[in-house]
């Protein structure tokens, strides 16, 4: 981590260290002298690598001022990140949403009145996991339906199995022998049709004609708009899901600012102290008429 440190309160606390590093009333040192006995004392090489060691350590840390975490609060410096590359950089409020990719609304696509209601806002839910169930009229006709076809086409199956065996006998015609493969090809044509329209309302495999809402990807419930006996209408948007592992966020842009950025540019974004990068995928040419120039 890289030190943001406030220039003015660095430069004065510099200011203090350096004229704190003595007292004033304390007399220069004199020189030391240097006699003939000491002139004639030979240099060892450990004492002069020594020597020089220490010349080196002072000219390394002569602009080094050591502060205590203490020291640091009193001075007000503040300690962060360094961030770069902010020449022509463009602030921009912007609000997380779900990332529409990963997000699906739940509706009813018939009428009905509201049974159960399993999930709550903040709950996750599986793919295919039932959110709620609705009872409907529309489903129970839909059931219905598969019920009759299913039977016809058991009797056209049956009808066809006797007019081919008959025929194959030589007692049928081949007329009563096509017509009843013909019968039979119809009455499998509305079983499919009818089990379909089950299906796209929602129904279930039995007749009782209640709608079971399923939730078609896996998340967390971000909305809710249905109560325990409820009418609801068909189309109407009853539950929002998102998978919250990828968010989005969507900028606002002054119109100046948004010419100067293109699609692809990174991001910072900045929320409660905390950063993180990001990248821009979209950028609208859409001016909105409420915001101002």
């Amino acid at each position: 981590m890289h030190l943001v440190i406030r220039l003015g309160a660095y430069a004065a606390l510099l200011a203090m260290t350096a004229c704190s590093r003595g007292p004033e009333s304390e007399p220069a040192a004199a020189p030391a002298k240097h006699t003939e006995a000491d002139e004639a004392k030979p240099h060892t090489g450990e004492g002069k690598e020594k020597a020089e060691a220490s010349e080196k350590e002072e000219e390394g840390h002569s602009d080094l001022i050591k502060i205590s975490p203490e020291q640091i609060t009193a001075a007000g410096i503040e300690v962060g990140p360094v961030r770069r590359g902010f020449a022509g950089a463009v602030d921009a409020p912007g609000v997380v949403i779900a990332d529409p990719k990963n997000a699906a609304s739940v509706s009813s696509s018939v009428s009905g009145r509201v049974l159960e209601v399993r999930k709550n806002v903040g709950e996750s839910v599986t793919r295919g996991e039932i959110l709620a169930v609705i009872e409907s009229r529309e489903v129970a006709q839909f059931a219905a339906d598969v019920a009759l076809a299913r039977r016809q086409r058991e009797l056209a199956d049956a009808t066809f199995g006797r007019e081919e065996r008959l025929y194959k006998e030589k007692v049928s015609s081949r007329q009563e022998y096509e017509v009843a493969m013909a019968a039979r090809d119809e009455a499998r044509t509305r079983l499919q049709l009818a089990r379909q329209q089950l299906a796209s309302a929602g129904g279930g495999n039995d007749q009782s004609g209640r709608l079971r809402l399923l939730a078609p990807i896996a998340g967390v419930i971000t909305a809710r708009q249905i109560a325990l006996g409820d009418i609801v209408d068909a189309d109407a948007r009853l539950f929002e899901v998102a998978d919250l592992r990828n968010l989005s966020v969507e900028l606002s842009l002054a119109p100046a600012d948004a010419s100067r950025i293109a699609s692809g540019a990174t991001v910072d974004v900045i929320a409660d102290g905390r950063t993180a990068p990001a990248k821009l995928t979209y950028l609208s040419r859409v001016l909105d008429p409420q915001c101002g120039d």
